[in-house]
Parts: C-alpha cells; sequence; structure tokens
C-alpha cells in the first residue's frame, strides 16, 4: 500500500511539474495547438501539496499566436478594457498583440514597425511608458505611439542620435528620455529630451552638466535612467550621472 501512495505521488509530481511548465505560456503559447477545454470545475482550478502550497493551475485558457511563422512574445503585459496586450517580435519585425482577458481570441494585432524596429523584454517591463489609451515604445533612435484601444498607430519617428537605454517616462502630456546628441564633430552630449504624446514633436531639456575633463571615446561622462516628477506644479527631474577624470586608472 505504501508503494502505490509513493507511485501516485511521483506520477502527481511529474504532472505539477509539466503543468509549472505549462504556466509560463498561458497567455502566449507559441507552439502548442489551441484546445476547447471544458468547462473547469472550481474544485480543479488548483492543485495543492501536503502544506497546502499551490503546486499547479489549470490554465483558463491557452492561445496559439504564431500564424505559422515564428513569434516570441514577452509575458510583460498591459491591461487595457478588458484586454492583455502582450509586445513580441516575428518574422517581419516588432508586434503587439491584444487578446481578450476572458477568451484568449484575438482582439488586434500591430505590427506597423519601423524599419529595423523590434521589442525588446525591457521596452514594457516598467508602466511609466503609457497613459491612459496611449503607449509609447521606442528602441535606441526609433519611436511610436500606439493606440492602445483599436491597435492603430498614432505617430512613428525616426531620429538623429542614439541610446542603449530604452526608459521612457510619461509625466502630463509629455514622456521623457535619457539620449545621446552629437555636440560637435566626435564628442556627444548627454541629454534629457521631451517629447509630445499626440505627435513626433519634441525637443532637448537640459544637458547634463558634465564637464569635458577627459574624452573617452565620445563622450567626457554619462547619465542613467532619469526620474521625472512634479512638485508644487512644477516638472522636475532627477539626473544622475558621472564624469570621466581619469579613465586609465579606474576614475570618474
Amino acid at each position: 500500500m505504501k508503494k502505490k501512495i509513493i507511485q501516485a505521488r511521483a506520477a502527481l509530481s511529474q504532472r505539477a511539474a509539466f503543468g509549472m511548465g505549462c504556466l509560463g505560456v498561458i497567455l502566449l503559447s507559441v507552439s502548442c495547438a489551441c484546445l476547447e477545454a471544458p468547462p473547469i470545475e472550481e474544485s480543479n482550478k488548483e492543485t495543492l501539496d501536503e502544506q497546502g502550497v499551490v503546486i499547479q493551475k489549470v490554465p483558463i485558457w491557452e492561445k496559439d499566436i504564431s500564424e505559422r511563422e515564428r513569434v516570441s512574445a514577452f509575458v510583460i503585459p498591459l491591461f487595457h478594457q478588458e484586454k492583455v496586450i502582450v509586445p513580441g517580435s516575428q518574422n517581419s519585425g516588432g508586434m503587439l498583440l491584444a487578446l481578450d482577458t476572458a477568451s484568449g481570441e484575438e482582439v488586434w494585432r500591430w505590427d506597423d514597425y519601423i524599419d529595423g524596429y523590434n521589442f525588446d523584454e525591457s521596452l514594457s517591463r516598467e508602466v511609466l511608458n503609457r497613459k491612459g489609451n496611449i503607449a509609447i515604445y521606442r528602441e535606441n533612435n526609433r519611436f511610436c505611439s500606439v493606440n492602445l484601444d483599436k491597435g492603430t498607430t498614432l505617430w512613428k519617428d525616426k531620429r538623429k542620435g542614439t541610446s542603449l537605454s530604452e526608459d521612457i517616462q510619461i509625466v502630463g502630456n509629455h514622456y521623457y528620455y535619457s539620449y545621446e546628441l552629437e555636440k560637435e564633430k566626435g564628442v556627444n552630449a548627454q541629454v534629457l529630451m521631451r517629447g509630445d504624446l499626440l505627435s513626433p514633436d519634441f525637443e532637448m531639456v537640459v544637458e547634463v552638466p558634465i564637464e569635458p575633463i577627459q574624452l573617452f571615446g565620445s563622450f567626457y561622462g554619462t547619465f542613467y535612467i532619469s526620474h521625472v516628477y512634479t512638485e508644487n506644479g512644477s516638472t522636475k527631474a532627477f539626473i544622475p550621472f558621472s564624469e570621466n577624470l581619469d579613465i586609465y586608472k579606474s576614475q570618474a
């Protein structure tokens, strides 16, 4: 009898491990086939271990989004009006996919990418890139604004300059981002930029006050993701940065 109980527990552990493996693709299964699952009884929705810890959950739905091409989807979604909006990439470029949260049915798919545009996991890690039904996405010097109600492009733009950071922060009716502009030939300036939510218009807000002590590569220093906020009706920014003193002696 004891042997049968051990075998039953081993089988349950295998099923639980398989269930946890599928949990990660509960919304975004790329290769699994779509199945019409029977109604799930409340008592069967989750499995508990001996200590009462949930070790398995039955998916509410699963969705194949591949459409016969290679698709990578990042499980860092936005939720908007009963839709889960997932960023990802496909063979042709970056994409956004909106799925109905109740059924998993596709509501819209956005793939109006710019040349070379692709989504990265970090692009959707924060909710700072969204206000209401508008989300701003960027990859280096490529920017786009998407209407989350319909999955349509409000505007898109490819700009001069560069940045390894993908930060976007919306404050009021503008969004802010760190950037690097060529100040003079061979020398780049670190700047904080501001863009308009509803148009591709943008401007430089401030150049980070880095002293030209030692040029390393094409810059005298660099700054990191800034924090923009409002206080007493004024918009302010906290900007951390470093300056090159003697890079060859590891001094900055």
